[in-house]
């Protein structure tokens, strides 16, 4: 019989949200406060030795030591500051278990926790990209393809050497090369 996974809430946690940092619009050249959930077992107590940010600037990896900021009920709370370098800034969570521990570290990602190295493919991302309007939050988009209008009559012109010609009809390519070759209304 396989074993069940712990539940998430006994795992370290840091999410996209407000309450672990920024989410968008960090300021290019900033420094900024991010901060890790690690579950205790009562007593205050983690089992985790040390917690640091593993952060990537211009392709190179770097390290920042968190620090506990707060103890809850159930929670530590660790801290460290990101320096915000890049337009989008990649970072993950090393938690140091010991040497004794059945692991000995473990890395807390956008994917979860995992007992082994991975790629920065799951890492956290800051954006210094501003936050969408508001109004965007709810809003419908409609994207109009003009190529895709009838366009009866009129001249159009010699057809591009890179075009396939599709018909009003013709069903979307929508994998391989002629994805991007597609071209309706002729």
């Amino acid at each position: 019989m396989t074993p069940r996974p712990a539940p998430l809430w006994t795992e370290p946690h840091h999410d996209g949200s407000a309450v672990h940092g920024p989410v968008l619009g960090a300021e290019l050249g900033s420094t900024v406060q991010v901060v890790l959930r690690v579950p205790h077992d009562g007593s205050g107590e983690t089992g985790v030795r040390a917690v640091h940010l593993r952060y990537v600037h211009d392709g190179e990896p770097s390290y920042a030591q968190a620090r506990a900021v707060r103890t809850d009920a159930h929670d530590v709370w660790f801290a460290a500051d990101l320096p915000v370098r890049n337009r989008l800034t990649r970072y993950r969570w090393l938690l140091d278990d010991g040497p004794d521990a059945p692991h000995g570290y473990r890395w807390s990602t956008a994917a979860g926790v995992s007992t082994s190295d991975v790629t920065d493919a799951t890492d956290h991302v800051v954006s210094t990209y501003p936050a969408a309007p508001g109004w965007a939050v709810d809003g419908v988009v409609y994207q109009v393809f003009p190529d895709r209008f009838a366009r009866s009559g009129a001249d159009h012109g010699p057809l591009p050497a890179w075009a396939e010609p599709a018909a009003w009809g013709d069903p979307v390519v929508h994998e391989g090369p002629s994805t991007a070759r597609q071209l309706y209304g002729r």
